[in-house]
């Protein structure tokens, strides 16, 4: 039903602290009806999950526990940008971070993620890779293979 956003350039005094600029991972907090959180906790009947990044664990924090769960590893970076619809179609006229966010309704999301082998390849790592808005992350150099994971959602209940 309803999301909340952190960019990493952006302030949010309502999760009570600040992300670092630039290469830093964006937050999403997603609201909807459900019996249970992204852990399978019970709920009051509105699930509140909260999506991180903690190291290179993509966790999820839900309203039914204190504890945050791993949902997965090896994830280094996620950034997100949001489709506004200017025109009314229902199609997004242009994608922003969280906070440039304006007055027009937001018909998607489109997250990106760069994920690693976790495991040593064998093989350097040189490559630059980009995300989004996000400055150029890289190169690493260490012996972890990585890709670019991007997915646009389109949002039914926008």
């Amino acid at each position: 039903n309803t999301a909340n956003t952190l960019d990493n350039t952006t302030a949010n005094s309502t999760y009570g602290f600040t992300v670092a600029n630039g290469e830093a991972s964006d937050v999403i907090e997603i609201n909807y009806e459900s019996t249970t959180d992204c852990l399978g906790n019970a709920t009051a009947g509105t699930a509140t999950n909260r999506y991180y990044l903690s190291g290179t664990n993509l966790m999820c924090l839900g309203n039914g526990s204190s504890t945050p769960g791993i949902i997965a590893d090896g994830i280094e970076n996620m950034q997100i940008l949001y489709g506004e619809d200017s025109d009314g179609d229902g199609v997004a006229n242009r994608y922003v971070d969280a906070g440039n966010i304006s007055t027009n309704p937001i018909v998607s999301v489109r997250i990106a993620m760069l994920a690693d082998t976790v495991d040593s390849s064998g093989t350097t790592d040189t490559a630059t890779y980009s995300l989004l808005n996000a400055p150029l992350l890289g190169p690493f150099n260490d012996k972890l293979m990585r890709k670019v994971f991007t997915r646009t959602i389109i949002l039914r209940n926008s």
